[in-house]
């Protein structure tokens, strides 16, 4: 008995699921209908009028319709067909029909000496065909839909100088929106920098064979995928994968906040990174709340004995120690309507024993060590016009770092004394800037201000081979303080690094 009422309660919860999802749909279908009704001069659409008798397949000749009877084109002279659709808009490669109006000439039907009309309106208007039938025929029935489609792209192609029609009845200040630039709502310039720069691999949709024009384009899927420098290298594989999102690790001798190229860091990284994306369908990223978070731990090691024999670093050795230490690197897409954020900390406790690094002061020596560094900045994408081949990143936002000195007397190991020489914030400007050449990545450079000193990273594609293999010529370059003294722990000179990246599965 208890049984039989569980299954009843479970029919009739489907149920009212299934006219709520409808009630919701339809209700959207109507705004659609009535934003294209009452606004359609303030909407970039086009139209084309097809005058009868209109030449249509039979296939497509009686058109299926949502809460009405079937649709069926006239044939005769006096009955015209605007087709109206949005084309050239962005993020849309196609053309996309939205409705169709009948459009009687009630003068040629009637006839009479004075054309049956009288002074009044000639000409009746109906949309008998709206977007809601017309979603709901590309959705279920692609074929009429396509019947259709293909007749207001035939006839486009056959009038290449005289382009559609505008329903608009008003003047866009393109000027003002070329120099602005486009930025997208959702995620999609997000997505786009990440795949392009990030370490880490970001999903995309799967490539497939593009059957009709306008077809979603999906990428080629690898095992693994591995991004590898002189100094850094990423890896993940799909068994790491899984259902909102996916895992890798790294290794690296690389700083985040401080003014130092890689190995004049006496640090080594190693991280676990996960992405997680929550969204309502698992495909959705560009509407996802994505949460990149690493977490890193960092051990001190002794580069400064490797960095004059690398010949691809043109670089002082270093004079600042780095401790041990664990942080995390989080990357959110915009969380309660604010920027995209990142925040990023490594702290660890004080350690002064055996420095990798020492200066001599007379017969004792001094050592400058970093535990704990920080970094929180806002992020904000744009492209340069809706094409997005020139795409722009800034962030902005505040860095912190400490510096301890310590005195050694003689030979000895431990510090003596122990001084705190900064800890302060300083502002943080990232500039970032990616070419993108016939959809493929070509060129990008990231320019950084920190503590009044200036960084360039650079990079350039030599080769993309298939079953993607990519191939990057990188380099860096790290200014010395500009309108302020050198600190103790700071090279006089700047510095540089030359590398190649190699870039598989992204």
């Amino acid at each position: 008995m208890r049984l039989k009422y569980f299954v009843l309660c479970l029919l009739n919860l489907i149920f009212f699921s299934m006219l709520v999802d409808a009630q919701t749909y339809d209700d959207i279908y109507r705004k659609i209908d009535l934003k294209l009704k009452k606004d359609s001069s303030y909407l970039n659409l086009h139209y084309i009028d097809f005058t009868g008798p209109i030449s249509v397949p039979p296939s497509a000749a009686t058109l299926p319709r949502k809460d009405d009877d079937p649709f069926s084109f006239k044939v005769n002279e006096n009955t015209t067909y605007r087709f109206v659709f949005l084309m050239d808009a962005v993020g849309l490669d196609s053309l996309e029909l939205l409705y169709i109006e009948q459009r009687v000439d009630k003068s040629a039907a009637e006839g009479g000496f004075f054309g049956g009309g009288g002074g009044g309106p000639q000409t009746d208007i109906s949309r008998d065909f709206i977007f809601k039938d017309m979603y709901d025929l590309k959705l279920n029935r692609f074929d009429q839909y396509s019947v259709l489609y293909n007749k207001v792209r035939d006839y486009i192609k056959k009038n290449e100088d005289a382009p559609p029609e505008k329903l608009l009845r008003i003047n866009p200040d393109t000027e003002i929106q070329t120099s602005m630039g486009i930025s997208s709502r959702d995620n999609t310039d997000y997505l786009n920098f990440m795949r392009t720069n990030h370490l880490h691999w970001y999903p995309k949709p799967k490539i497939v064979v593009k059957a009709k024009r306008g077809a979603a384009q999906e990428e080629v899927k690898t095992s693994f995928r591995l991004d590898a420098s002189f100094s850094q290298i990423s890896f993940s594989h799909e068994i790491m994968d899984f259902a909102m999102g996916g895992a890798s690790v790294e290794y690296g001798f690389n700083e985040k906040v401080l003014n130092l190229l890689p190995y004049q860091a006496t640090l080594f990284n190693a991280g676990f990174r996960t992405l997680i994306s929550i969204s309502d369908k698992k495909t959705d990223l560009n509407k996802a709340v994505m949460v990149d978070v690493k977490i890193m731990g960092r051990l001190k090691m002794n580069t400064s004995k490797i960095i004059g024999s690398l010949p691809f670093v043109a670089a002082d050795k270093p004079l600042l120690n780095m401790g041990t230490s664990g942080g995390f690197d989080i990357q959110l897409t915009r969380p309660f309507t604010l920027p995209f954020l990142n925040l990023y900390l490594n702290a660890g406790g004080p350690a002064y024993s055996s420095p990798a690094v020492t200066i001599p002061k007379g017969k004792d020596r001094e050592a400058y060590f970093s535990f704990s560094q920080a970094e929180a900045t806002m992020s904000f994408y744009w492209n340069a016009s809706d094409k997005m081949n020139s795409r722009f990143r800034m962030d902005i936002g505040a860095g912190y770092y400490d510096v301890w000195k310590g005195t050694y007397i003689g030979t000895a190991k431990s510090a003596s004394k122990k001084e705190l020489m900064q800890d302060n914030f300083y502002p943080v400007v990232n500039f970032y800037f990616n070419f993108i050449s016939d959809g493929s990545e070509f060129y990008g450079c990231k320019i950084r201000f920190f503590d009044s000193q200036a960084s360039l990273t650079s990079w350039l594609k030599l080769a993309e081979i298939s079953g993607g293999h990519i191939i990057r010529f990188e380099g860096t370059y790290i200014s010395a303080p500009v309108a302020r003294k050198n600190r103790p722990w700071e090279n006089k000179e700047g510095g540089a690094i030359l590398q190649l990246r190699y870039r598989y599965g992204f």
